[in-house]
């Protein structure tokens, strides 16, 4: 491997004990360079509840590795080249809730846009049961192609211990995380338009291109959300990494 190249890394496990386990290393390209497999391995017979990235090994502790897509599949053949795209908000669709001053004077998505998502109480909106949700660009200007694996909301809250924060796809509201009194990162996964009876449609890029998105809360309190994001998971037709 040489530095300042990028890499992918394709491993498969099977629960069980005495097991293979199979890794392949891909250039660029997405050719395969080198293979290893280890034979009658123990790797539980129940559920995979982590995923370790980088080394926990004292050899590889002074390399410095940027990641750039890590994703874990259950199906029993390899996955094509899925990608991570984060959208952000661009405009108010439609919210009600009190923004801090800092952003007041500005539209009420700025409150929650920042990029990085850092900046803590600077600017911040308020949440409630009523959903605010927010347009972004449509699928096709960010690079999202068909298919469409799956929708991932980001959202930093906090609030007090009987609140929890929620996910709002157009007027859909699904409950994630308890709130704390600190910042904190919740993620609440889609793998199916809600806007649909279940299981019944995946999402496309038109799907991704017309719907809002945003936050709700449930036992709100005094909650206060301060970056929302919508990251969709598509899988494109080579293995050029994504900057």
């Amino acid at each position: 491997m040489e530095a300042g190249s990028t890499y992918g890394l394709q491993l498969r496990a099977v629960k069980g004990t005495d097991v293979d386990l199979h890794l392949d290393l891909l250039s660029a390209g997405g050719n395969i360079i080198d293979s290893a497999d280890c034979w009658g391995v123990g790797t539980g017979n129940g559920e995979f509840h982590y995923v370790y990235i980088g080394s926990m090994h004292g050899w590889g502790t002074t390399a410095d590795i940027s990641f750039d897509d890590v994703d874990v599949h259950d199906d029993a053949s390899w996955p094509g080249n899925v990608r991570w795209q984060s959208l952000q908000p661009t405009s108010t669709y439609s919210c009600v809730q009190t923004p801090s001053d800092s952003c007041s004077n500005d539209g009420l998505y700025t409150c929650v846009d920042e990029d990085p998502p850092s900046d803590g109480d600077a600017t911040t909106l308020s949440a409630s049961g009523t959903p605010c949700t927010f347009d972004h660009p449509a699928g096709e200007q960010t690079g999202i192609t068909d298919p469409v694996h799956g929708t991932l909301m980001w959202i930093k809250a906090k609030g007090t211990s009987y609140s929890a924060v929620a996910r709002a796809i157009n007027d859909d509201v699904k409950i994630g995380g308890a709130l704390t009194a600190n910042y904190a990162d919740c993620f609440i996964f889609d793998g199916f338009n809600p806007g649909e009876p279940v299981g019944a449609e995946a999402w496309d890029v038109a799907a991704i291109g017309s719907t809002p998105f945003g936050f709700a809360c449930l036992n709100c309190g005094s909650a206060q959300v301060t970056d929302v994001r919508w990251v969709v998971g598509y899988e494109v037709p080579t293995a050029t990494p994504t900057p």
